[in-house]
């Protein structure tokens, strides 16, 4: 994610191994989802979204990147 911290915009980058579902979430310190930032199939390689935080709250946040059983979190803050 960059930046981190953020004030109203950030981008979510990651590899993805194979091709597949991805499901891609803004969520709180409770694991609560906030904001879908990216939900389908796409190829494998490298992939990124552009997530809008106007209407996010300023805090501390995580991104979770989910495809098939596998599962990445990365801490986020928003200013």
């Amino acid at each position: 994610m960059v930046p981190n911290p953020a004030k109203d915009r950030a981008v979510v980058s990651t590899f993805l191994a194979e091709a597949g579902r991805v499901d891609v979430e803004l969520v709180d310190l409770l694991g609560r989802p906030l904001q879908q930032i990216a939900n389908g199939v796409l190829p494998a390689g490298e992939a990124r979204w552009t997530m809008d935080l106007d209407q996010v709250p300023a805090g501390m946040y995580f991104v979770r990147v989910q495809q098939g059983g596998t599962v990445r979190v990365a801490k986020f803050t928003k200013e």
